[in-house]
């Protein structure tokens, strides 16, 4: 894995509970964030704060997809390429 702390339970459930201010283990993995009272300026913060751990994502790409499974599956998949790039530049050196 990368720096980023990502994943059910850790720094993806962790930081969406925050927002929330619940418990991760209350926000079912598939439910709509949406209909949980996630708003635009949430989504923003939840961006910047994945942004600064080096995920590139997106605003439009969290909010067309607003569930926790969603987010997890493209944070990860943000990491890993992360990861590559960085093993990748380090053999370089």
């Amino acid at each position: 894995t990368s720096h980023m702390d990502i994943g059910r339970g850790t720094g993806c459930g962790n930081k969406l509970a925050a927002i929330l201010q619940e418990s991760p283990s209350d926000i079912p993995d598939h439910e709509d964030l949406l209909d949980r009272g996630l708003d635009s300026v949430r989504i923003m913060s939840l961006v910047e704060q994945w942004r600064r751990d080096g995920a590139e994502v997106t605003f439009v790409e969290l909010a067309e997809n607003p569930t926790l499974e969603e987010w997890w599956r493209l944070l990860s998949s943000r990491a890993q390429n992360l990861t590559r790039t960085q093993i990748i530049y380090k053999g370089r050196e």
